[in-house]
């Protein structure tokens, strides 16, 4: 198994602590949402609680492509999960 297999596996398993442990503390997470990397394993961590696995407990991945160069890793993904969010949730 891969080392991206591996963080992938640890990712659906929700398992957050051994999911960081495939990054550095000085990694850049660049997100298509944000003009800015989010920087460092702790402020990664934050930004994966707040935007996949707390509105999404369901919330899964797979890999459509992976490639890597140096220390640089690139990775295609598709996103699943059902949100908590609904009609039912929302305040009025």
């Amino acid at each position: 198994m891969s080392l991206i297999d591996k963080a992938f596996e640890a990712f659906n398993a929700h398992d957050i602590e051994k999911f960081m442990d495939f990054y550095d503390e000085s990694a850049l997470h660049y997100q298509p949402t944000q003009i800015e990397p989010i920087k460092g394993r702790k402020a990664i961590c934050e930004d994966y609680i707040k935007s996949s696995f707390t509105p999404f407990p369901d919330a899964h991945i797979k890999k459509v492509n992976a490639f890597g160069q140096g220390n640089w890793l690139c990775m295609e993904m598709i996103f699943e999960g059902d949100s908590y969010w609904n009609s039912s949730t929302i305040r009025k």
